[in-house]
C-alpha cells in the first residue's frame, strides 16, 4: 500500500492528486518542472502498480484506448512494460483499426465481430422473453441492421425504441406496441 511508496513518488502523486494527501502523512505535493512531468508520471504509475502487484495480482482495464492521448499511452505503456515479471493482466478495448498501446510483450489480440441477427435475438432474450418468435426474429433483424450489430448500438437502439414507446419491457416480457412503426 501507501507505506511502500517512496517520498519522491508520494510527492508527485499528491501533486497530481491533492486528495491523496491523507494517504501520505507529512508529504507535500510537489509540482515538477513541466518538461519532467511525463517522466515523473510514468515513474509514479510504475511504482504504484508495482506496489499493488506486490500485494496481489492486478487486472488493469482500459476501454476506448483509441481516445488516449499520446502522453498517457506512453506513461501506461512504459509502466506496464517494466512490470512484465509481475502478476499483471492488461485488458484493453479499442475500435477496429487501432493498434492498442503497441506493447512489445506477449500480447494476445482478440477481435470481436459485430453480432448477427441471431445473436441480437439472444441478447434481447437474455433481458426478457417474447411471446411471438416471429416478432422476436423480425425485431432482432431490424435492430441488427440499424445498429450494424455493435452491442452498444444494439442496446441504444432498444432504448430508442423504448423511449419512443414502440417497445416496452412489461415485467419479464418484451411488448411491441407498434409493429408498423418499427417496420419503417
Amino acid at each position: 500500500g501507501a507505506t511502500g511508496v517512496s517520498t519522491a513518488v508520494a510527492e508527485v502523486l499528491v501533486g497530481l492528486e491533492p486528495g491523496l494527501a491523507d494517504r501520505f502523512p507529512g508529504v507535500r505535493g510537489q509540482f515538477a518542472d513541466p518538461a519532467d512531468v511525463w517522466r515523473l508520471r510514468a515513474s509514479a504509475t510504475r511504482d504504484l502498480l508495482a506496489l499493488l502487484t506486490d500485494e496481489r495480482a492486478l487486472v488493469f482495464v482500459i476501454d476506448d484506448v483509441q481516445w488516449m492521448d499520446p502522453e498517457s499511452r506512453t506513461v501506461i505503456g512504459s509502466a506496464l512494460e517494466r512490470l512484465r515479471d509481475r502478476r499483471t493482466l492488461l485488458l484493453t478495448a479499442a475500435r477496429l483499426g487501432y493498434d492498442g498501446l503497441g506493447l512489445t510483450s506477449d500480447a494476445v489480440e482478440s477481435r470481436l465481430h459485430p453480432l448477427d441477427a441471431a445473436q441480437v435475438a439472444e441478447l434481447l432474450a437474455s433481458i426478457a422473453s417474447f411471446d411471438d418468435a416471429g416478432v422476436s426474429a423480425d425485431l432482432a433483424e431490424r435492430i441488427c441492421r440499424a445498429s450494424d450489430g455493435i452491442p452498444l448500438q444494439v442496446l441504444d437502439t432498444v432504448r430508442a425504441l423504448s423511449d419512443r414507446g414502440l417497445l416496452r419491457l412489461d415485467g419479464k416480457a418484451w411488448r411491441v406496441t407498434d409493429r408498423a412503426a418499427i417496420a419503417r
